[in-house]
């Protein structure tokens, strides 16, 4: 890699980049800072149909808003969370954006990937830092489910999107989150116990898909073995459906639908409040969540139900809910009690999946378990895990969300580090790890780590003694 390295995560609900220099390798940087999440902004991308102009995350959906409410819009595609088609599945052919219009899916992340490559470049250009296009290293990352197609495709939607090849790598996003935990985040717990198992979980659980995968260490403290991997539907989007199934049942799945369709700006403004309670929800009070319900909403349920006002609706709904929710000052008040119920789901099929791998295979062994990702950064998904009786030690980073990220950027200043990490190979295989070539850049990069123990310096000893 060059004296720059970058790592771009596009992910099922965010997506960003962040990058270091070669000289300061552990000082991870983004210019990609939201309101709601730092270093990552929604995946979505509104595209003019001549390709001539395009724009990602808040300013795609804010720019999309505005076309709508001047009904000009008829000329852009905006896709929303299509990550969704690099799912191992899926023909990766077409992309269809919110009016079902659709795009050859190549297109879409080729212009996705060179919007957040020209967000770094100008970052990297504010910051004073000279480059020339041989300096940048690129790390991108897949899903675990897209497999060796997935990978193929991402690489030619980058190489499209103007990154040289020579300087391209892709791995998958449980890759970098696992050296990242491993070599980053366990050290600054105590020293690691020789032949300790442990428990990654390293899905980007903000997402769509979470991943769980058990890593096995030998007697030399070098991880060995997959164990075994599971994957399921069940990061931060199943919260999502969970809300938007609320709704649906409060004003009846036509008006939802249509208003989804007629008033997209509003729709997404709903959501982008919602995602903001998700994410800093405190599960132990006993109070209320606000959203705040647009006119277009209020008027379309009014109208299909045929009554005065909007609270009448939310009063009427004959469901075990109407006594916990009610609507003031143009809000809808969910109680506290109802608003976890749209974690449940998600928090039952991640436990039930943990649950099971600790009781099979070598699961008993298991002391360490790590949560990674946008929503294991929630409160009540952490107190949830954590109260099960497991015996292991639940370790959640303090930049969780940014797991993927940073790993990958650190894979991209040592591609050693993704050789002493087991997930590389094919989900549930057992393989013994070789011994990286580069032992020299190895050793710098141990001895240069803030962290380091005893026990990652008896790693590199057993290694060179091995030969």
């Amino acid at each position: 890699m060059g004296k720059i390295v970058a790592a771009i995560d596009i992910g099922s609900m965010w997506m960003g980049f962040a990058y270091s220099l070669k000289d300061d390798w552990k000082r991870v940087l983004s210019g990609a800072s939201e309101e709601l999440m730092p270093y990552k902004v929604p995946t979505c991308i509104l595209l003019q149909k001549d390709f001539s102009t395009s724009w990602i995350g808040y300013e795609a959906e804010d720019k999309y808003a505005e076309l709508i409410s001047k009904d000009n819009h008829h000329d852009y595609f905006f896709f929303k969370r299509f990550h969704s088609i690099l799912h191992q599945n899926s023909d990766l052919n077409q992309c269809y954006d919110i009016e079902s219009q659709t795009l050859d899916a190549g297109v879409v992340f080729e212009h996705c990937i060179k919007c957040l490559k020209e967000h770094l470049t100008r970052t990297l250009e504010k910051n004073s830092i000279g480059y020339q296009n041989d300096d940048i290293g690129y790390i991108l990352t897949v899903p675990l489910t897209c497999g060796e197609k997935g990978k193929n495709f991402m690489r030619n939607a980058a190489i499209k999107a103007g990154i040289i090849e020579k300087h391209l790598t892709i791995v998958f996003e449980h890759e970098a989150a696992s050296v990242y935990c491993k070599n980053f985040v366990y050290p600054s717990f105590g020293e690691i116990k020789t032949g300790l198992k442990y428990l990654i979980h390293v899905a980007d659980l903000g997402g769509e898909m979470a991943d769980i995968t058990m890593l096995k260490t030998d007697e030399n403290n070098i991880v060995e073995e997959v164990i075994t991997t599971c994957t399921g539907p069940w990061g931060g989007k199943s919260v999502d459906d969970q809300f938007e199934k609320f709704l649906s049942e409060l004003v009846e799945e036509k008006v939802w639908e249509t208003f989804k369709r007629k008033h997209t700006d509003d729709f997404l403004k709903i959501m982008k409040n919602f995602e903001t309670n998700k994410h800093t929800f405190q599960p132990n009070t006993s109070g209320s969540i606000q959203i705040l319900i647009p006119q277009a909403l209020v008027k379309l349920s009014i109208e299909s139900q045929g009554v005065k006002t909007f609270k009448e609706i939310v009063k009427k709904n004959d469901n075990a809910h109407k006594k916990k929710v009610d609507f003031a000052s143009g809000k809808l008040v969910i109680s506290d009690e109802i608003f976890k119920v749209f974690y449940e789901k998600s928090i039952n099929a991640i436990s039930k999946s943990i649950g099971e791998i600790m009781h099979e295979n070598e699961g008993s062994e298991v002391k360490t378990i790590f949560l990674t990702g946008g929503l294991s950064e929630c409160l009540i998904v952490q107190e949830s895990i954590k109260k099960k009786n497991w015996n292991a030690t639940i370790i959640v980073p303090d930049d969780a969300g940014l797991a993927v990220l940073k790993g990958a950027v650190y894979i991209g200043h040592f591609p050693d580090a993704l050789s002493l990490n087991p997930t590389m190979y094919t989900p549930g295989s057992k393989k013994t790890l070789k011994v990286p070539d580069t032992t020299r850049q190895m050793v710098n990069f141990i001895f240069d780590s803030p962290q380091i123990s005893l026990s990652l310096l008896r790693r590199l000893f057993s290694v060179c003694m091995s030969f």
